[in-house]
């Protein structure tokens, strides 16, 4: 029996001592070597030693790799070698991938740095297959039209095959690809959904939705707006997503391309399978022409447009303001309509104009106000002049001038008594009135009561000789500290890292992706603080990063919990209870704050240790 339990040590020895022996490693597999086109695998990288650093992934041709890995995990085994103990880490990288093309396809050599070695993985062959089509049916509704969607009903009509393509798809259009400066363009995007039995489309989860690039223009955005479409006998339901864009250039602008990421599941001959879509519009084109030379008085506007002009009343007594309305109603850049310029009146008093701008129920055209305040300041006949509003009309390709006025106006003289003041002569005022003389002429103080030196004290003195220079020092300082955070990105990230998360958390109970934004506010906190790219972080790159700089256990073990029960409900597709999510929220902002606080002292203490101030 000892002879035995002897042989078994030593050959568990010399196992761990091949090993050993061996020194880094490194190995690819992937979870199937036949795969589905456009289906989502996993590939998993393991590496041993002592200091792994992460792959860089190649690009290859039939097939997308994520950049960041979606899974790691680490173990540590020990290794004895003539009675002489090492550590080995084992590390473990999971990066999602999925297959563009049928037919071979090969997963290339890749490099890992292990302990400053670069040791690279052998390759791999793919077989990549198509996936069956879908087998949907065809469902009855009442009708198709623009309209918010009536409940749908289903009908036990034939099944059909129909390719995946057919299942989702997107479109970009402009109604028109040549205009000139400053007239709109409508962009319309649209995603198709089909409609049937068997088939459930959405989008990806975690997927933004974005509008395209749109540099060179001015854009404003309408309410997404779902309606039914036939296509090909087919039932779709659209999304269509709407900006009205105004070019500000001349030139070849581009409209960049729109994406899109979902994912659908159908019933095929081989079961339900999941195909995802990576979707993108070809990007579009738009000419822009100049504008003509404009005459005098245009301000910019582009488009089609109504003016109008009204006084509030024609009859008025000396002193009391009348308002003089301007309205100007159309299809332009709401930026670009300049309010008509009112030329001077004869004695009267003309206000700064109060403008206001608003859409109107269609959402495309936008009216203007502007709003003069005028008061005449003598009896008789008061004219307001004539009024224009100059804008170029891209239908008929001319300048256009709209013009409303004059207006006559019949002041009557006021009831009060007229005086007149004279410089020099003493006068009264009746107790509580005001006359207001002109607002460019300061009332004359008649009784400013017993005059006395002015005599200021030596502390007041002081301050007068000291402020300039404090001023100076504490704007140089300012300066100094602002430009510190214009260049230093990471004292930047670092600095706000604490309130950014603070921010995001408070947001999180709101939300409808809790676990989701939960998980990224952690993770943002702590990639800001250590200055690293918050994709691809994970609780255990998390917990190794605060372990390496000398935090508790107890911090960072709590705040590893919270990002792990973020993951677990992320990767199991689960939503937490409001419960559970206050519970964790409230967990995270107290370990936040020690986290924070350890973390500089930290640094301070390495400073102290470096040398440095």
């Amino acid at each position: 029996m000892v002879v035995m339990r002897s042989a078994v040590c030593i050959g568990l020895i010399a196992l761990l001592g091949s090993r050993a022996a061996a020194g880094p490693s490194v190995t690819l597999r992937v979870e199937r070597t036949t795969v589905q086109l456009n289906t989502p695998f996993m590939i998993l990288i393991e590496a041993s030693g002592g200091r792994v650093e992460n792959p860089v992934i190649p690009d290859v041709d039939g097939l997308k790799i994520d950049q960041y890995p979606s899974h790691t995990s680490s173990r540590t085994e020990v290794s004895i070698v003539n009675f002489s103990s090492s550590v080995i880490r084992v590390r473990e990288l999971g990066y999602g991938a999925e297959a563009t093309r049928t037919g071979k396809v090969q997963i290339p050599p890749i490099g890992v740095r292990i302990d400053g070695r670069l040791l690279h993985t052998q390759p791999v062959v793919l077989n990549v297959v198509d996936v069956p089509a879908p087998t949907v049916g065809r469902p009855s509704y009442r009708g198709v039209s623009r309209t918010p969607i009536p409940p749908r009903e289903r009908s036990g009509s034939k099944e059909t095959e129909l390719a995946w393509e057919r299942l989702a798809f997107i479109t970009s259009t402009v109604d028109k690809g040549e205009v000139y400066q400053g007239e709109p363009v409508l962009l319309r995007l649209q995603l198709w959904r089909i409609l049937a039995d068997g088939v459930s489309v959405g989008a990806r989860r975690g997927a933004d939705l974005r509008y395209p690039d749109t540099e060179g223009f001015y854009a404003t955005t309408f309410e997404p707006r779902v309606s039914r479409e036939e296509q090909d006998g087919w039932t779709y339901e659209v999304a269509e997503y709407r900006q009205l864009l105004y070019p500000t250039v001349r030139g070849e602008l581009t409209i960049g391309p729109w994406h899109w990421e979902g994912s659908a599941r159908a019933l095929t001959r081989l079961g339900t399978q999941q195909r995802n879509y990576d979707l993108d519009t070809p990007p579009i084109t738009i000419t822009v022409r100049p504008l003509p030379d404009p005459p005098p008085g245009f301000s910019g506007a582009v488009g089609n447009f109504n003016f109008e002009a009204r006084v509030s009343r024609t009859e008025v007594i000396q002193g009391t303001p009348i308002r003089l309305e301007m309205t100007i109603t159309g299809q332009g850049n709401p930026k670009a309509v300049g309010e008509p310029q009112l030329s001077s009146i004869d004695g009267a008093y003309v206000s700064d104009p109060e403008k206001e701008t608003q859409p109107l129920g269609d959402g495309v055209s936008v009216v203007k106000t502007i709003v003069y305040s005028i008061t005449a300041l003598e009896p008789g006949e008061m004219t307001i002049p004539e009024t224009g509003f100059c804008y170029f009309d891209p239908d008929s390709e001319t300048y256009e001038t709209l013009k409303n006025g004059p207006f006559t106006v019949h002041v009557l003289a006021s009831a009060e008594s007229e005086r007149r003041v004279l410089g020099g002569e003493p006068f009264l005022m009746e107790e509580g009135s005001v006359d207001v003389i002109g607002e460019d002429i300061q009332p004359i103080v008649t009784n400013p009561g017993r005059l006395r030196p002015y005599r200021t004290s030596a502390a007041a003195g002081a301050a007068v000789l000291v402020a300039p220079a404090l001023g100076y020092s504490v704007l140089g300082l300012w300066m100094r500290r602002k430009r510190r955070f214009e260049r230093d990105i990471g004292f930047a990230r670092d600095y706000r890292a604490k309130s950014k998360c603070r921010k995001r958390l408070k947001a999180v109970e709101q939300s409808n992706k809790s676990s989701e934004d939960l998980y990224r506010a952690l993770i943002g906190f702590v990639a800001d603080k250590f200055d690293m790219p918050e994709a691809g972080m994970t609780s255990a790159d998390a917990q190794e990063l605060f372990r390496s700089k000398g935090i508790g256990a107890e911090l960072v073990t709590t705040f590893t919990k919270v990002l792990q029960a973020c993951e677990r409900a992320r990767y199991a597709d689960a939503r937490l209870s409001q419960d559970e999510v206050r519970a964790l929220t409230h967990a995270a902002l107290s370990t936040i704050d020690g986290l924070d606080t350890a973390l500089k002292h930290s640094d301070k203490a390495a400073a102290v240790k470096a040398g440095r101030p």
